[in-house]
C-alpha cells in the first residue's frame, strides 16, 4: 500500500462476491459487505486499496465489487461540497471572502444536470467565478483535464491553477482551490 498517492476516501462500494485474502497486504471481505475505496491508482488497475468498517485496510480485487458509487454518500464526506445550493446561495456563502482570492465551494450545476460547479473568489473587484466541471464517461473534466474523482480534481488544483478567460484572451483569472467554505451540517 505504499506509493505516492494519498490515502483519501473516494467512494463506497459493495462486494458482489466474497474474497478470501491469501497475502498480508490483501483485505478479505464477504459478499454484500461495504468497503471504502481510499486509493484508486488508475481506472485500469485490477486492485484498489480499501478500508472495511472495522478500519482494516488492504488491497482488494476491483472485479469483486460494484464500482457504481452513490453520489450523495461520496460527496457528503467532503466539507467543500454544498447541496442543495443554488448559484445565488453560493455567492452569498462566498460574499464575505470576495476580497480574497482562492476561496471556493462545489455545488451541483443548475445549467448542466449531472455536472458540478466550482464557485471561487478571484480577489479582484469582488468577482466570484462559477466554473463548470463536466461529468463524463472518463471522469470529471475541467480545462481539458480529466480526473477519476472530484476529490482528485480539487487536490490537483490546490497547486495547479484553473484558468478562466474568454477564448482568445490571455488576461483571465488564475484560481487555486486553497480555502474551502464548509457547509453547515445540522
Amino acid at each position: 500500500m505504499e506509493g505516492s498517492l494519498p490515502l483519501l476516501y473516494q467512494f463506497t462500494v459493495e462486494a458482489k462476491i466474497s474474497f478470501l485474502s491469501t497475502k498480508s497486504d490483501e483485505l478479505g471481505f464477504s459478499a454484500m459487505e461495504q468497503l471504502d475505496i481510499i486509493q484508486r491508482p488508475t481506472t485500469v488497475d485490477s486492485v484498489w486499496v480499501a478500508r472495511n468498517r472495522d478500519g482494516k485496510m488492504g488491497l482488494i480485487p476491483k472485479s469483486r465489487v460494484d464500482e457504481k458509487p452513490d453520489k450523495d454518500s461520496v460527496l457528503f464526506y467532503w466539507p467543500w461540497y454544498h447541496s442543495p445550493c443554488t448559484r445565488q446561495a453560493a455567492e452569498n456563502i462566498l460574499k464575505p471572502m470576495k476580497s480574497f482570492a482562492n476561496h471556493f465551494l462545489v455545488r451541483d450545476s443548475e445549467s448542466y444536470p449531472g455536472s458540478f460547479t466550482i464557485c471561487a473568489t478571484t480577489g479582484v473587484d469582488g468577482r466570484i467565478l462559477h466554473l463548470v466541471v463536466q461529468t463524463t464517461m472518463d471522469g470529471y473534466k475541467i480545462n481539458e483535464l480529466v480526473f477519476d474523482s472530484l476529490a482528485e480534481l480539487i487536490t490537483y488544483h490546490k497547486s495547479h491553477a484553473i484558468f478562466d478567460s474568454a477564448p482568445g484572451q490571455s488576461d483571465g483569472y488564475q484560481i487555486f482551490l486553497l480555502h474551502y467554505e464548509s457547509r453547515l451540517i445540522l
